[in-house]
This record gives structure tokens, C-alpha cells and sequence, in this order.
């Protein structure tokens, strides 16, 4: 388990956290992450809200065959009326 926050200049701010899970003896491991900062970015006119807010998190699985190893995940990420993206992975090892 992993728990972040942080401060910074210009306002930055975020908290992040993780867990990650493989029962001891199992094949099996799973994780979950989820991110959110907030930023206002320098230089930026005090006319209206220029705070830039983010969000993410991601969902994965993987299986150890031995020899070989499978991972599947999901992530999804947003920012606040800019962006937002969705992606699957999948890995091979």
C-alpha cells in the first residue's frame, strides 16, 4: 500500500494511492491507483477560475504461468473541462 500527498508552488497540490495484492503462494496479483492534483498555473490573469484539476485511476490483473506472464489493465484519466481518456493494456512477459 502506498499513500502521497504533496504541496508545491503555485498552489500544487495532490494525493495519490495504491494498493497492490498478491496472496503469498498464489499465481494471482492485483492492483488499484488513483491520482488527483489541482494546479493553478503562473502568470495566469486572476480573471475567472484558472485552477487545472486531474483525476486517475487504474484497475490491473496478473497471472504467473511460470515461464511466462500475463497482465491486463484499465486506466481511465480527466482533466477538468480539458481532457479525459480511457486505455486498456495488456502484457506479455
Amino acid at each position: 500500500m502506498r499513500l502521497n500527498g504533496d504541496a508545491g508552488a503555485d498552489s500544487t497540490r495532490g494525493l495519490s494511492g495504491a494498493i497492490d495484492f498478491a496472496p503469498q503462494g498464489s499465481p494471482m496479483s492485483f492492483g488499484v491507483a488513483a491520482l488527483q492534483t489541482e494546479s493553478t498555473p503562473p502568470g495566469v490573469a486572476a480573471a475567472g477560475d484558472a485552477t487545472t484539476r486531474s483525476t486517475s485511476w487504474s484497475l490491473d490483473a496478473g497471472y504467473d504461468f511460470g515461464p511466462v506472464a500475463a497482465r491486463l489493465g484499465y486506466a481511465d484519466a480527466r482533466d477538468a473541462d480539458l481532457r479525459s481518456s480511457r486505455s486498456m493494456s495488456a502484457t506479455l512477459s
